[in-house]
Order: C-alpha cells, then structure tokens, then sequence
C-alpha cells in the first residue's frame, strides 16, 4: 500500500531526483508541502502529477 503523503528524502529515493531539486520545487511553490515536525511532506498525487507533466 503507498502511502498518502511522501517525506523529501522518500521522494528523492523513489523518484531519482536529488533533494537540492526537490527542495527548489517546493520553496517556488510548483508542489504544495505542509510543515510535519521539523520536515515537509508532500502529497504523493500532487508530486505525481508535477513530475508526470514536466521533464526533469
């Protein structure tokens, strides 16, 4: 079962994207991310959609 929201770093593992990347994508605001404690975790749909329509 996949999980509903993703970490960064599970993104950059799952995605083969660096996390430097990741964080640029979310601090320009292209993907939501919520605060979770000390990190951002953001919604897998919302990643999937972002990274299905652009060529990284």
């Amino acid at each position: 079962m996949e999980k509903e929201y993703l970490l960064l770093n599970e993104i950059c593992d799952e995605y083969r994207v660096t996390l430097v990347y990741v964080r640029k994508v979310v601090s320009s605001h292209i993907v939501k991310a919520k605060k979770h404690g000390r990190n951002y975790i953001v919604k897998r749909s919302d990643w999937e959609n972002f990274f299905n329509s652009k060529e990284v």
